[in-house]
């Protein structure tokens, strides 16, 4: 469907009246914005969904959604107390994390494939309402989960699943029932984090006959739901997935370390970074292979405070490369042998990028004094 074609519903359906379907139209019209390059003007859309005062259109309020009028009456754990889920409010500020092009893409359809699921169902195709996402941690799943609900317009209700496990006998299939009946009463997006602890594969020796008995009630939980509700779960640990939970998910998307581009466009969201010199961002992708997207926005931001604090807002290139080796496991013991440090590091790492030349720039160093912390490092071995 054109952008055109996107823009004419969306006319016909706000002169109808039709609240839930103008709103899904304006979503997809701010994706369209979005792959067009125009994110100005998708962010204005979606913050005019959000907005109360626009033709009083909110899909998911408080008045309107009986999700929101149980917020005080979460399900809740008898043996603990505790809440078994929270409830996030959809927000135009969620911003998708950067992945991969493969990956993006693969999400795009599944929202596109929600949004049209009445046309779907209609032409016999079925619904498709759910999602695992995989992978190592720190690399955008939960945020992930978040812009989706958001592009939906419908609250995200994140349920711990180390928290819905119970020492009592029976309690643990008891929550997720609540937990499921609960998410079943109002359209939402069912987020189910950490899934693997409590759907490991039946055949797995060393599990408690109990702990099997938890993963037939999720399967049948999961079975019930209704389309209305969207079921996203995340997992670190793929591998450890009963096979038959692992095959209720239409949509298994890993979602791995970030690549080499991921890497560049995660440090140019740093202005004061990009600004050093011309390729110092390639420099520091190239160091950070291997780190999480987390490692990556924690050790910019550990930089840009030093920047301000100490550097009167000028990044510190030797700081941030030391404190990217340091996330990758490096470990600096003595303040005298913290530059033959680095400087080997780096020359072990990558001797063709990382010359004597480039060492001296990013440390600030002269090209002699590279060399000689080289040849002192040869001495001490």
């Amino acid at each position: 469907m054109t952008t055109n074609e996107i823009l004419s519903q969306l006319i016909s359906l706000g002169l109808k009246g039709d609240k839930v379907a103008f709103v899904r139209q304006a979503s997809k019209l701010a994706r369209s914005y979005d792959s067009m390059g125009l994110p100005e003007l998708a962010s204005a859309i979606r913050g005019s969904i959000q907005d109360k005062n626009t033709f009083n259109l909110q899909k998911v309020s408080r008045s309107t959604s009986p999700i929101f009028e149980r917020l005080d009456t979460l399900p809740v754990d008898k043996e603990t107390k505790f809440d078994l889920a929270d409830v996030t409010q959809p927000s135009s500020e969620i911003q998708l994390p950067l992945l991969k092009d493969s990956t993006l893409k693969k999400i795009k359809e599944f929202l596109t494939f929600t949004e049209r699921a009445k046309e779907l169902k209609d032409a016999g195709l079925g619904v498709t309402s759910s999602m695992i996402l995989y992978g190592p941690p720190g690399c955008g799943k939960t945020l992930t989960s978040k812009y989706i609900a958001s592009c939906l317009n419908l609250p995200l209700l994140t349920a711990r699943c180390d928290s819905l496990v119970s020492s009592y006998l029976g309690s643990t299939s008891k929550n997720i029932r609540q937990l499921f009946e609960y998410a079943s009463k109002a359209p939402c997006v069912l987020f189910l984090d950490e899934l693997d602890s409590l759907a490991k594969a039946r055949d797995d020796q060393h599990e408690l006959g109990e702990l099997k008995r938890v993963v037939v009630s999720l399967l049948q939980n999961i079975d019930n739901l209704p389309e209305e509700t969207i079921l996203i779960a995340a997992s670190n640990h793929e591998n450890l997935l009963d096979s038959a939970v692992w095959r209720r998910f239409e949509y298994r998307i890993s979602i791995g370390l970030p690549d080499f581009e991921v890497r560049k466009q995660l440090f140019e969201q740093y202005s004061n970074i990009k600004a050093t010199y011309d390729d110092f961002v390639d420099d520091l992708a190239e160091i950070s292979s291997g780190l999480n997207c987390s490692f990556i926005e924690q050790c910019c931001l550990r930089s840009e405070r030093h920047a301000l604090v100490y550097n009167n807002k000028q990044i510190d290139t030797r700081f941030l490369v030391e404190a990217i080796l340091e996330a990758k496991g490096v470990t600096f013991d003595e303040e005298d042998n913290l530059l033959i440090k680095i400087v080997t590091t780096l020359r072990e790492y990558n001797p063709k990028r990382f010359t004597i030349r480039k060492i001296a720039k990013i440390l600030g160093l002269s090209n002699a004094k590279v060399s000689r912390l080289t040849k002192n490092y040869r001495e001490i071995l």
